[in-house]
């Protein structure tokens, strides 16, 4: 494992000193023997270890494909099994998909095995870290929570140039609401022409008892669209899918798929 002992500040004080362990070199969870392995120097370097963090689960993941079901399903099996034995936490962090931001890239197992799934949101460079809770297995999801960054200095730690190193802390922010576009006119029509769509594809899925998500072409949305009496053209009916999108009222994928958050 080669893990390099650390330790970490809590809320200011200097008797609040926490162990914990960093190694950055990958480990293949996919694979049965490599995580048997890192689970055996996890235990030999700290016992009963409170929290692990896989960060991130791609860059750990092995030769296994992230978007396939088996694969995804082997890794949280070996997580389980020599994880979580231990009594500890296990927390992937992950990336959003390049089409979709409102789930994790990857295969479905994962978003349906998991315990918890938090969205981590910087909308902006001057906007605050926004926590939401997106599953809960065993009680409510919690209100949204925001954080600021604070630059805060590290004691006795200096770079070659006698420069004082520095790291990066979360303190609680109030949170807000950003505002999605209006329902009013084109968007509220367009928004519900596709939450009824997508609603009527969940139901069709369940009944085929499959985890897909409601998909809906831009074509077959558009059409539902015109045949409310709309008579707007299709460039300008993109016009307000897109800002429907960047509102995050829709959803969309890389191959013109839209829907609304599940």
């Amino acid at each position: 494992m080669c893990a390099t002992p650390c330790y970490s500040l809590i809320s200011g004080s200097a008797n609040s000193l926490i162990r914990f362990f960093v190694t950055k070199l990958p480990i293949a969870l996919v694979d049965k023997m490599d995580a048997a392995a890192i689970a055996d120097d996890i235990e030999k370097t700290c016992k009963n270890p409170a929290l692990i963090i896989v960060d991130t689960l791609s860059a750990n993941f092995g030769e296994g494909d992230e978007s396939s079901n088996a694969d995804m399903s082997k890794l949280l099996t070996n997580v389980s099994i020599y994880f979580r034995e231990m009594g500890s936490c296990v927390l992937f962090v992950h990336h959003v998909g390049h089409g979709d931001k409102g789930r994790e890239r990857g295969a479905y197992a994962l978003r349906a095995n998991v315990d918890f799934r938090i969205q981590v949101e910087k909308l902006t460079e001057t906007s605050p870290i926004t926590l939401r809770s997106l599953k809960v297995k065993d009680g409510p999801i919690f209100d949204p929570v925001a954080f600021k960054a604070k630059v805060i200095p590290i004691p006795s730690l200096f770079d070659s140039e006698g420069v004082q190193e520095t790291s990066v802390v979360l303190e609680l922010d109030e949170y807000e609401e950003i505002p999605n576009t209006p329902i009013r006119g084109n968007y509220g029509v367009a928004l519900s022409i596709l939450k009824a769509d997508c609603t009527s594809r969940r139901k069709e899925l369940d009944k085929r008892g499959s985890n897909a998500l409601a998909w809906v072409p831009f074509e077959s949305w558009y059409n539902l669209f015109i045949e409310q009496g709309a008579k707007t053209r299709k460039d300008s009916f993109k016009r307000t899918v897109t800002q429907l999108v960047n509102a995050g009222s829709v959803i969309e994928s890389a191959k013109q798929l839209y829907r609304v958050p599940e």
